[in-house]
């Protein structure tokens, strides 16, 4: 059990469903309907994410060792070639599982793989990966407008995607300079309007419904609340700032939902309290 629960915490699997709703906003932006499909996907995806999060871990011990010596690497819960060969098999596994539906996915696939790779590989070495880590989840919706085969909606599906990367990259510039000592204000100014991008996504989806006014300013409503509880929740403590703008991706996605199929907006917005129980026992970061 022991073993068990340091791979959780290496796959940070308490974000997991906001990678569902990540998945679940694609496919049904796209017309996409509940089939074996839409599980695979989960499972595939699902497990890229772990993969991803534990080969973080990977690539960071000899930094870890230094400055996080609590993480599961460094405090010898588990090896570091242990560590890798599980990221392995959870990335190859999850590969091919996201390969069942259909084997055109390969590219899209290939290229979220590449992005986990690199994103892992250069973060430590260059500040512009939080685009590469807002990558990683558009390529998410790229997935899975791609695999739901039907309408992509235009552009609305792939636009919230370049949303979410903006989005992404603010929680993670937030995260890096809200407690600098740097004098220079303007990163944490350039993150916190990234933290608003998601309303451009909001915006390029009202064309989906003749009831838009209602569900964007019920959406906006929503979505704001959530952003300035979390920002404000930042500013005295940088982790459980972070979780809480994580766990805010389940609300963006159910806004965006919401302008297609409200029942599956409000699944979408069941994993918010989802995340935020997960994150209680599996830290987020």
């Amino acid at each position: 059990m022991k073993v068990l629960r340091t791979l959780l915490i290496l796959g940070r699997v308490s974000n997991l469903p906001t990678v569902w709703t990540n998945v679940l906003a694609g496919w049904f932006l796209a017309r996409g309907t509940f089939s074996p499909d839409l599980i695979w996907l989960l499972v595939g995806i699902s497990l890229l994410y772990i993969a991803g999060m534990t080969f973080n871990d990977v690539f960071d011990a000899k930094w870890d060792s230094e400055h996080a010596p609590e993480r599961p690497i460094p405090s010898g819960a588990i090896s570091r070639k242990f560590a890798g060969s599980c990221g392995i098999i959870q990335l190859l596994t999850g590969f091919a599982l996201i390969l069942v539906p259909s084997s055109s996915l390969w590219l899209p696939a290939a290229s979220l793989v590449a992005a986990i790779f690199f994103y892992n590989w250069l973060h430590k070495r260059w500040a512009g990966s939080v685009l590469i880590m807002g990558i990683c989840r558009g390529l998410v919706y790229a997935l899975a407008f791609t695999a739901a085969g039907t309408d992509s909606t235009k552009f609305a599906a792939p636009f919230l995607a370049f949303t979410m990367i903006g989005y992404v990259a603010g929680i993670t510039l937030a995260a890096r300079f809200e407690r600098s000592r740097d004098t220079n204000r303007a990163p944490v100014l350039f993150a916190q309007v990234l933290l608003f991008t998601p309303v451009l996504g909001f915006v390029a989806l009202h064309d989906q419904t003749p009831y838009w006014p209602w569900i964007l300013a019920g959406g906006l409503l929503t979505w704001l609340s959530w952003l300035f509880f979390s920002m404000r929740a930042l500013k005295n403590s940088i982790p459980t700032g972070v979780a809480l703008l994580i766990a805010g991706i389940c609300v963006i996605d159910a806004v965006a939902i919401a302008f297609g199929d409200l029942k599956i907006a409000i699944l979408a917005l069941a994993m918010l309290p989802l995340t935020l129980l997960f994150q209680r026992f599996i830290p987020a970061t």
